[in-house]
């Protein structure tokens, strides 16, 4: 297979996987599938992961090169700078024969969700795939450094979705709800509907993006209640808690974070309260994002705290990089999808895909001087696309409990907790951080309709009790 020019360049690990056990199954979303691998050669890390990008069966094989080559320019000049590099490793070139994508694929049919066997991985010739540091376990160089650390890594996987309102003014008539009720929750009305969910959670992004410690908390005690698959525990490598376990989470996490059951959730909730405010980029000089506390409409008066309610997120933490990325489409649905019309009308293309434009590079929410129509259409639909990776992604927290009598005083802050009894070493990632097309902008404008239908149905027949 030919490297794509976007790869001639940088060196493409041959991968020896050896036996099957080796690999693990780990989860896929809607674009692409990722299996563990453990001890694989000298040549990777000890952790590693294998993203491998899905596709319909019709799609030609050469296309999966092509992709990967977008995605790794994506990462590093787009989504890493916009989010932080400090939560995010580059990603490196691997290359698998036919024989080992055969291989994967037997290893994970009978694991993977029936709703996602529509897609599958390539399986025509050499495969190109990104090799990537396993988020689940802390990474080698904090390894390495020797700290006297006791009992397992636990990762905790939280899908945030949408941590804010629109604005009314940059919403049509038809989807101003939104800027009452936030897109997670109208969500689970669209889920009713169809029923794949037997009751709305409790969970709202806002909660967790609010900078208050107790909101913050019962976001997370929500995601436990009621995972939804924006929710996963993940105990040395493998997958023990989520929507498809049957595990109870104060079994698998007494010796980790609890002296009894009845302490594991009140515990972890604080931990990871206290991991999502952990300053990480210490070097970020953005102002903080403070401002009254935002609250859906179905999930008012969650703020218990003196002061009004008005909070910061730490810069430099995770959720304020993940918030300010998401914060950067100063248009909506549809207004983003009559900009990318107009687009297509004025340049006779239909824009599938299109490469950052040169007055985009900064991303910045407010108007470019000097800039023509055409390029401020260019520059404010592909924010929209990077804010909607943003909304999509998923945060990583890994941590394992320090000796009680260890000193702490060589652990980097970035890498330390604390609760009441306990300290731990902790790695903050961000990950699904992939490209979106351009049609994804009419999905998500045909979704955000579907949503607010059974919004207003649902409110309808509640009328009629």
């Amino acid at each position: 297979m030919l490297i794509p020019r976007g790869l001639a360049t940088r060196h493409c690990v041959r991968l020896e996987l050896g036996d099957d056990s080796r690999l693990h199954y780990r989860g896929e979303g809607n674009a692409a599938l990722v299996v563990a691998v453990s001890d694989v050669s000298d040549v990777i890390a000890e952790q590693t992961v294998i993203r491998l990008f899905k596709q319909t069966p019709d799609t030609p094989c050469e296309g999966s090169a092509n992709r990967i080559a977008r995605q790794i320019q994506f990462v590093e000049s787009v989504i890493a700078p916009a989010l932080s590099p400090a939560f995010h490793c580059p990603p490196r070139l691997a290359l698998l024969s036919e024989d080992q994508i055969r291989a994967i694929d037997r290893l994970v049919r009978d694991k993977r969700p029936r709703f996602r066997l529509a897609k599958g991985i390539v399986t025509c010739g050499d495969t190109y795939a990104l090799l990537l540091e396993d988020y689940c376990w802390l990474p080698t160089c904090l390894r390495r450094r020797g700290f006297a650390t006791e009992g397992p890594v636990v990762c905790v996987e939280i899908k945030p979705k949408q941590g804010f309102l629109p604005k009314p003014e940059v919403l049509s008539e038809e989807l101003r709800v939104k800027a009452r009720v936030c897109r997670y929750c109208l969500k689970q009305f669209r889920k009713l509907s169809k029923h794949s969910i037997a009751r709305r959670s409790q969970y709202c992004p806002l909660d967790l993006f609010s900078g208050c410690p107790h909101r913050t908390q019962t976001a997370l005690r929500a995601l436990v209640e009621d995972p939804q698959n924006n929710f996963r525990v993940f105990r040395d490598g493998r997958h023990v808690f989520g929507d498809d376990t049957n595990f109870a989470l104060p079994t698998l996490l007494r010796d980790f974070c609890g002296q009894s059951e009845a302490d594991v959730v009140p515990a972890l909730c604080r931990l990871l309260a206290n991991a999502l405010a952990l300053r990480v980029d210490v070097n970020r000089k953005r102002p903080p994002m403070s401002a009254p506390a935002e609250e859906c409409a179905l999930h008012p008066h969650r703020c218990a705290c003196n002061g009004g309610g008005e909070h910061a997120l730490a810069v430099g933490s995770v959720l304020e990089a993940v918030l300010w990325a998401q914060r950067l489409d100063c248009v909506d649905s549809k207004l983003a999808s009559d900009m990318l019309r107009t687009m297509s009308e004025k340049e006779n293309n239909n824009f599938l895909h299109f490469s950052c434009p040169p007055n985009a590079k900064e991303l910045v929410r407010e108007d470019v001087p000097h800039e023509s129509e055409l390029e401020s259409l260019q520059r404010k639909v592909y924010q929209f696309l990077v804010s909607l990776t943003a909304k999509d992604c998923s945060i990583m927290i890994a941590m394992q409990r320090l000796r009680a009598n260890e000193d702490v005083s060589q652990v980097p802050e970035c890498h330390l907790l604390s609760d009441s009894r306990n300290k731990y070493l902790v790695s903050i990632r961000v990950t699904d951080l992939d490209e979106k097309e351009t049609k994804k902008i009419e999905r998500t404008l045909l979704k955000d309709r579907r949503m607010i239908s059974a919004y207003n149905a649902y409110n309808s027949a509640q009328s009629l009790l």
